[in-house]
């Protein structure tokens, strides 16, 4: 939901009642729920998450083997 479209709903809600901010309410914790679970695998954050680890992890495995690599150069 764009600010603009939130900004709409919050004014809405003055003159509506508050049905319209739940609506507002649920689809924001829809839209949250697409993006992020604590313990969730699926939702784009929680993958960007473990794209990331999964780099480091290459990262410190190359730099271990780099090291290695020196130590037996410099032997």
């Amino acid at each position: 939901m764009k600010q603009s479209e939130f900004e709409k709903q919050l004014l809405a809600t003055g003159t509506s009642g508050s049905d319209t901010l739940l609506k507002a309410i649920e689809q924001l914790e829809k839209q949250m729920d697409q993006l992020f679970k604590p313990s969730g695998r699926n939702p784009k954050i929680n993958q960007a998450i473990q794209e990331t680890n999964k780099v480091h992890e290459s990262y410190l495995v190359a730099k271990q083997k780099m090291i290695v690599m020196l130590h037996c150069w410099q032997s």
